[in-house]
């Protein structure tokens, strides 16, 4: 066993890249009791509709509104994250793998949901005015887009080098699943490139800990530049919040909730 005398002289951890297959897994993790949001579709969605919800993941929204008098469709580009919300299928639910920009059906729907910064996911301008006017062309008459939207806040964008972010869930079975999240913001290409990284600390013995990684980068687009695309796309808003408790968004937050409507309506 090798003896150092200093954490300097530690070796660095290697992180190996994360699966698709194990992402969902600890996305599945994470999310799963998460309700914050929920509230805000259950308060502004109508009773009875037909519902299509964008980058569903495992389900989690999806699950919880589907009822009687609503039929949703979800749909994800990975099919791991959908074979896991298959096993938590309820009735008048149903899953599809599809691109959000490439939205291929033949019905309209009374509402379309991308929750959780699904869209800043797209973080070319022209990706996410795309998914935007198919979502449009896809709402019935009275139809309503209901958007999560993260606006990078001032802290962000004035900062120099990387934002260091962690939190720390169970891992079934025992242990802990510490996530590191690394944030780097571009003021030139209004993006912020992220790593996620996932320590799993099992706690047991006979098995040993492992460290994982993924990259990726979102929009980080202001406010007024998600109002340009809205209106570029045919769209107006209805109503919009800087919280999950509905408080009025006034720009102090990186929290946008939006209803949005056809323009013509």
């Amino acid at each position: 066993m090798k003896i150092y005398s200093s954490y300097d002289d530690e070796p660095e951890t290697q992180f190996s890249p994360l699966t698709k297959e194990f992402y969902s897994d600890l996305y599945d993790i994470e999310m799963e009791s998460f309700r914050d949001d929920i509230g805000f579709y259950s308060k502004y969605l109508p009773e009875k509709c037909s519902i299509l919800e964008l980058g569903c993941g495992t389900g989690r929204v999806t699950g919880t509104l589907t009822g009687k008098n609503r039929t949703v469709t979800g749909i994800d580009n990975s099919l791991h994250m959908l074979k896991k919300a298959d096993k938590k299928q309820n009735d008048n639910c149903s899953y599809i793998c599809m691109d959000m920009q490439q939205l291929a059906f033949k019905y309209f729907f009374d509402a379309i949901l991308i929750p959780y910064n699904t869209l800043n996911l797209l973080y070319k301008k022209t990706d996410a005015l795309t998914c935007l006017r198919k979502c449009r062309s896809l709402l019935t008459d009275r139809g309503k887009l209901y958007l999560q939207l993260f606006i990078p806040d001032n802290q962000l964008r004035s900062h120099k080098g990387e934002i260091f972010q962690f939190q720390m869930f169970n891992r079934p079975g025992g242990g802990k699943i510490i996530k590191e999240i690394l944030k780097q913001y571009s003021a030139r290409t209004r993006t912020i490139t992220i790593e996620e990284r996932y320590r799993i600390r099992p706690a047991q013995q006979g098995e040993d800990n492992q460290d994982w990684n993924h990259f990726f980068s979102i929009a980080a687009l202001s406010h007024e530049e998600w109002l340009s695309l809205f209106n570029q796309a045919g769209l107006q808003i209805v109503k919009d919040f800087g919280s999950y408790d509905l408080a009025p968004y006034d720009g102090s937050t990186s929290c946008l909730l939006v209803i949005l409507a056809n323009g013509s309506f």
